[in-house]
């Protein structure tokens, strides 16, 4: 049996794993796509599922409200019958993935974005060193579509906002105060030559 050893980066081959080691030794530059239209659309087929097994149940309700009003009011007598067992079940377990993938969206979207001259490092290096070929290789490339866009973005911010960094020194309050406002003035240093 090979134990696994951490390899240097310089000996990593290209394509994901060198990308990988470049990711994680400059941590501004773990840079992923938060696919929010993917995830939207994701919650919305839950969505639809769950208001379908809502309908079923509540059209349940009425006909055993006219035929055994004693099931409405007891899971075993209610639970009795197989086939609503079953949608019970399945309607728990659609609303727990439901709600599941609502709470990782909310903290996907909570992501900080990353600053653009890391993306634009990022997408340098990709292009000169590890070689992906696949169909996530233009990933840094994408944007969310015109119609998403506040008008007054520019288009820096424009290309990172699909985009979510893991480094969260990136986007802390102190950092984008001292990008966006007089303080990184006040906070500049001289150089000592």
């Amino acid at each position: 049996m090979v134990t696994p050893s951490v390899l240097p980066f310089e000996n990593l081959p290209a394509g994901y794993p060198k990308l990988a080691g470049f990711m994680s030794k400059a941590k501004e530059h773990a840079i992923f796509r938060k696919f929010q239209s993917l995830n939207a659309r994701n919650l919305l087929y839950y969505q639809s599922e769950l208001t379908d097994l809502e309908a079923q149940l509540q059209q349940v309700d009425r006909d055993l409200d006219d035929t055994e009003p004693d099931a409405l009011k007891s899971w075993n007598k209610f639970s009795a019958e197989k086939t609503r067992e079953i949608l019970v079940h399945k309607l728990r377990s659609t609303l727990a993935d439901y709600n599941s993938a609502m709470l990782q969206y909310d903290q996907i979207l909570n992501l900080g974005s990353p600053r653009y001259e890391h993306v634009q490092g990022l997408k340098e290096w990709i292009g000169v060193t590890s070689h992906i070929s696949d169909l996530s290789a233009g990933y840094l490339e994408r944007q969310i579509t015109q119609g998403d866009l506040p008008a007054s973005m520019s288009r820096s911010e424009e290309n990172v906002m699909d985009l979510a960094t893991l480094n969260r020194d990136a986007d802390s309050l102190f950092a984008r105060l001292m990008r966006k406002s007089f303080l990184r003035y006040v906070f500049m240093v001289r150089a000592p030559w």
